[in-house]
């Protein structure tokens, strides 16, 4: 999951950059493919996880922007039973409780964004 941010009016605040902390809950789901892509008959599994990010950004001008992340293995994925030279492979994702906190005193900036919920967001993810 990807934040694109542009945040202005930070030229009183003194500082050079700013940190923001990504954080969400998600909802996998995951197969089993061969080594040679194919998926094994079954149902997908299914497991939730949280995780946070933290991404320093610069202030130019007053102002930063750019982009914050949280990648598939940031968060604790559930085990599909994946055996010998199985690849585990993520097929969906549903994101929860979705936050941006750019750290900074209620007197310089909005502060924290609840951003909700994304998905369930089909992706084709697969695992080392």
């Amino acid at each position: 999951m990807e934040v694109t941010l542009k945040e202005a009016g930070l030229g009183g605040s003194g500082l050079a950059a700013v940190d923001y902390l990504l954080t969400a809950d998600a909802t996998f789901s995951v197969v089993c493919l061969t080594r040679t892509g194919n998926e094994i008959s079954g149902q997908p599994k299914s497991g939730t996880g949280a995780a946070t990010s933290l991404t320093t950004l610069r202030i130019r001008n007053g102002s930063t922007s750019g982009t914050c992340l949280l990648c598939p293995g940031d968060f604790d994925l559930p085990d599909p039973g994946c055996t010998g030279n199985q690849r585990m492979a993520i097929v969906s994702v549903q994101y929860n409780n979705v936050v941006l906190d750019d750290q900074l005193p209620p007197d310089v900036t909005a502060g924290l964004q609840q951003l909700g919920n994304f998905g369930p967001v089909p992706v084709f993810v697969i695992v080392p």
